[in-house]
């Protein structure tokens, strides 16, 4: 999938609905006091979206093009946009959609350190990844440096966080499908 950005015109509805059904899901399981940092936030919607449901959101991501547009669109008292998480910690959420993909395995272990370094103790991170598929586009193998099966994922998952639930999404639906008829795997890990 790849990233949305609301006003683009060649974004599909069916991109924009299989991402938001992560942030939808993500806003039911946490609380008023949270504090969420998202990495990986692209064009800034989505930490928007959770700021609705949480104290305090900040997201971040690499490129400096999409903070800056994300800090001209979406705009709220409780939700800040930095290029790096730098010192930061004391996050009660961690969102990490659709990143662990675009970096090497070696790399994406690396990153899953960071996200529980962030966590406080009893913190929760959510972590999502497209499925592996035997013949990828051109596009996908583009950006895509790793791809993960069902259990490659949990077992990564599984090496930094005391607890890992890896659910599946087809369509808009996260739950317990079958992980080989999945479109994504979504992550609730436990410090």
């Amino acid at each position: 999938m790849r990233r949305v950005i609301l006003e683009q015109s060649d974004d599909s509805q069916d991109n924009l609905f299989f991402h938001l059904a992560r942030y939808k899901f993500i806003s039911r399981l946490v609380k008023p006091s949270d504090r969420l940092i998202e990495i990986g936030c692209g064009s800034g919607y989505g930490s928007r979206y959770l700021s609705d449901y949480v104290g305090e959101v900040v997201a971040v991501d690499e490129e400096v093009e999409m903070i800056d547009y994300a800090r001209g669109r979406f705009v709220k008292p409780n939700l800040a946009y930095d290029t790096g998480i730098g010192e930061r910690s004391g996050f009660d959420v961690v969102v990490c959609l659709e990143v662990i993909e675009h970096m090497s395995k070696d790399k994406g272990r690396q990153l899953l350190a960071t996200i529980r370094s962030l966590m406080n103790p009893g913190g929760v991170a959510f972590i999502s990844t497209p499925r592996k598929i035997p013949n990828p586009s051109e596009n996908r193998k583009k950006y895509h440096v790793h791809e993960y099966e069902y259990e490659e994922y949990r077992e990564i998952l599984e090496e930094t966080f005391s607890r890992a639930l890896v659910l599946t999404q087809v369509d808009e639906i996260i739950s317990t499908h079958n992980p080989a008829c999945a479109w994504n795997f979504v992550a609730i890990c436990y410090q």
